[in-house]
């Protein structure tokens, strides 16, 4: 199972030392319209708590996002990846559903230590990137690690993978975006895919 967000993240909300609570991915509808500046986003939280209750440990998760404002213009034609205006809470709806989460976790009795592995666009604190052709915009480390995956003609080991993503992008970002995997018991373990019919790479469009 893949689940795969490309797109704007938000640090929303903000704890007793001033230090944001949540991070939020920015969907389509993730702002609410009211003067409050309450986020409608799915926190990294929430889908930590979702993936605990799949039925699987058979999970990849990629988020081609970031959170942190820039502190330094970006080079050339790419773009920042975090929403630019801070919000200051989460829709109540948001936190309910993730109270729900939580309270099936704890009456479960087949819970799950592996959580599957997440793969990050960038470091914390990190500002992921994307760049802007003029007919469409990319997440950089979503284009690399799709032309990593067509290229391949055997199954390789998930950090294997993203080694091979952090030395496209380093040419172009050197330091600045660092792709990073986390993962919560087991085996780090081959991708899931169907090996090809014939031998072979392909370039990726």
């Amino acid at each position: 199972m893949v689940f795969h967000f490309s797109g704007y993240g938000s640090e929303v909300g903000n704890d007793q030392d001033g230090n944001p609570k949540n991070q939020s991915l920015m969907a389509v509808d993730a702002t609410l319209a009211d003067k409050n500046q309450l986020g409608n986003g799915i926190t990294q939280d929430t889908l930590r708590l979702l993936a605990q209750v799949l039925p699987t440990d058979k999970l990849t998760m990629v988020l081609d996002t970031s959170y942190t404002k820039p502190t330094q213009p970006l080079q050339g034609n790419l773009q920042q990846r975090s929403f630019p205006k801070p919000l200051t809470g989460l829709n109540p709806d948001a936190l309910t559903f993730q109270a729900q989460l939580q309270s099936q976790l704890k009456s479960s009795s087949k819970r799950s230590s592996k959580t599957g592995i997440l793969l990050c666009a960038a470091q914390d604190q990190q500002i992921a990137t994307e760049i802007n052709t003029g007919n469409c915009k990319a997440g950089i480390f979503t284009y690399s690690l799709t032309q990593t995956l067509w290229e391949m003609t055997s199954p390789r080991q998930v950090f294997i993978i993203l080694r091979q993503v952090s030395e496209q992008l380093a040419p172009v970002l050197g330091e600045n975006q660092q792709p990073k995997i986390q993962q919560k018991g087991g085996f780090m373990g081959l991708v899931y895919h169907l090996m090809p019919q014939s031998p072979g790479g392909a370039e990726a469009v």
